[in-house]
């Protein structure tokens, strides 16, 4: 009877512990790489425990994204996102060497041309705020942004 009642709870901590493997060292879009293949699986309770993860993963990418493409700013600490700056490179080489993208952290489920159309967005964003000196709002921003939110909602949950 022990072996039935633990057979669920000693299945996700087995996935768990492969998950935390096959993790380890990695960070932003690579990490939910890896733990969007464990939502592959066919078993419906580890595929929702994966699931789960992965959200709560995406979330600082996903804000990251959002800034980047509605703001033209990136905020990156840690090195997360597929776009990267280079700090060496001053205002005037911004469209050519500033910003640029990163392969290895583009998330599997973002095409190689969704993730270079976010980087010339949000690049196309920041060269007007920079170089063109443009700090006007984008007409409709707000309504685009409440509607990416809302959807983003049905992923991300409703505590975002």
């Amino acid at each position: 009877r022990l072996l039935v009642w633990t057979k669920e709870p000693r299945a996700r901590l087995i996935m768990l512990v492969h998950l935390v493997e096959a993790c380890h060292g990695l960070r932003g879009g690579a990490l939910a790489s890896v733990i969007h293949s464990f939502t592959l699986r066919g078993n419906t309770v580890l595929k929702s425990v994966a699931e789960n993860i992965l959200i709560k993963v995406c979330r600082p990418l996903y804000e990251m994204l959002m800034l980047w493409t509605f703001e033209g700013e990136l905020r990156d600490p840690y090195g997360e996102f597929f776009v990267g700056l280079n700090m060496s490179v001053d205002v005037n080489s911004l469209w050519n060497d500033k910003y640029y993208e990163r392969a290895a952290m583009v998330p599997v489920f973002f095409s190689e041309e969704q993730a270079h159309q976010v980087a010339t967005t949000g690049k196309s964003i920041c060269f007007l705020r920079e170089i063109c000196l443009d700090k006007s709002r984008i007409p409709g921003l707000t309504q685009i942004r409440e509607q990416a939110e809302d959807r983003s909602g049905n992923f991300f949950g409703s505590n975002h």
